[in-house]
């Protein structure tokens, strides 16, 4: 899953200031689901996020740039 950083996510569960929610990503053709975690911010379901690291099956996730939805 280290592809994935850099690349833009679907938040499919949200993800709490402190806590887990799940995304959604598209690698190689295939959605592959991951679990996130955001780098400080609320975000809602059906949000576009950014993955900035991957630790192990977590992925560290903020929102995606307006540019980029």
């Amino acid at each position: 899953t280290e592809v994935a950083v850099g690349r833009v996510a679907r938040v499919i569960v949200p993800l709490p200031e402190k806590g887990h929610g799940k995304v959604r990503i598209e690698l190689s053709g295939h959605s592959v689901d991951l679990m996130a975690r955001s780098t400080g911010l609320r975000i809602e379901r059906g949000d576009n996020v950014v993955i900035e690291e991957v630790e192990g099956d977590i992925a560290f996730v903020s929102r995606s740039p307006d540019e980029l939805q």
